[in-house]
């Protein structure tokens, strides 16, 4: 492995086309064909290209098949400009959307000025892609199966993208204090502050619910009994102060936002996630077929699960980005804070606990 612990050096020229395959599987291509016409590590029938496969494009009044053809270059050093020509060869007479060039660590520079002179002076009907060591790292992120099976990856690859903030704060809670606490919380925007905290609002509030009226469009926030807002989640906060420990009480707040941030943002467990949503879409469908199914409502969970499956790397994506921001907005400001005031008001209840013995 190299030192940034991603390399696909120790596979072969036929376990890097596998790779490359499955790869693409993960991403969500279709009739993927692995071309290779013989048992050799180099297979001149596969006609110039390894894979064949298609995406799905979504264009503005639907959706387009988009034909790719894909060749794997499995070279420890730069792919030299004549390992490309036979690939644009065929793509130029069979005219598929995409040529996808893959390098397992990357290409040479006369290569890379080839693909712009050829661009430039050819002008193909097709899109030409190159996708480098540092490509093939980010996109196989989120794809543990892929990283297992090719030896890319240890039990726990999760912990690959946890935040420094956040390893920090599990290994040594800091003491803070409530008023230093609130200060960070008044500084943010008052959307981002309930993005960050909503589960907290609703855990440390605790409100009573309202039976609903109509279950498929009320949410909870709308069921909830008087106020799931900031300003009562402060005030809810100072009362708690009386019967336990400030600190105690941020950190349990801070260490649930964590994980329930953290768990919504793990790039690492998209497939995974993937299939247990199309099992549960499986099993609507079954349920919309039997008798007296509330159509409308498995309809609705149906078109729900449906859209979660075709954006979920998008708002794993997305997800990821507020957890950091949450990581370096708040948790790295607490681990910052000078607290004597938290230390005093222990040394004062321990006093207190003196005094009543």
């Amino acid at each position: 492995m190299a030192d940034n612990g991603f390399s696909l050096n120790h596979l072969t020229e036929t376990e890097f086309e596998e790779f490359c395959f499955d790869l693409l599987h993960a991403m969500g291509a279709t009739r993927l064909s692995w071309r290779k016409g013989t048992g050799l590590d180099s297979s001149p029938a596969d006609q110039g290209r390894d894979i064949e496969c298609y995406f799905q494009r979504k264009d503005i009044d639907g959706q387009t098949s988009e034909k790719w053809f894909v060749e794997s270059k499995h070279h420890t050093h730069g792919v030299p400009a004549g390992k490309l020509q036979t690939l644009l060869a065929w793509a130029s007479a069979e005219r598929p959307d995409v040529v996808l060039i893959i390098a397992s660590n990357f290409l040479s520079n006369p290569a890379k000025n080839y693909l712009e002179s050829y661009n430039r002076n050819n002008k193909p009907a097709f899109k030409i892609k190159v996708w480098e060591k540092p490509d093939l790292e980010r996109l196989s992120s989120g794809k543990p199966l892929v990283l297992r099976k090719y030896g890319l990856a240890g039990p726990f690859d999760f912990l690959n993208i946890l935040h420094p903030a956040h390893v920090r704060y599990l290994r040594n809670p800091p003491v803070n204090t409530m008023d230093y606490f609130f200060d960070l919380l008044d500084k943010l925007e008052p959307g981002e502050r309930r993005s960050f905290f909503t589960g907290a609002f609703l855990n440390v509030i605790n409100p009573k619910f309202r039976e609903p009226n109509d279950p498929r469009r009320q949410t909870l926030g709308e069921l909830a009994i008087g106020k799931v807002d900031y300003t009562e989640f402060r005030t809810k906060c100072h009362q708690l102060v009386r019967h336990i420990a400030p600190h105690f009480l941020i950190q349990a707040i801070v260490f649930y936002e964590l994980s329930d941030a953290f768990n919504c943002a793990d790039k690492t467990s998209i497939q995974q996630t993937r299939e247990n949503m199309k099992q549960t879409l499986a099993f609507l469908q079954e349920e919309l077929q039997k008798p007296k199914a509330d159509i409308e409502t498995i309809n609705g969970c149906i078109v729900t699960m449906t859209d979660s499956i075709e954006h979920i790397e998008e708002r794993t994506e997305n997800n990821y980005k507020r957890y950091c921001s949450f990581c370096e907005k708040i948790v790295t400001p607490l681990l910052k804070e000078q607290h004597p005031l938290a230390v005093e008001w222990l040394e004062r209840a321990m006093k207190q606990e003196e005094s009543k013995s």
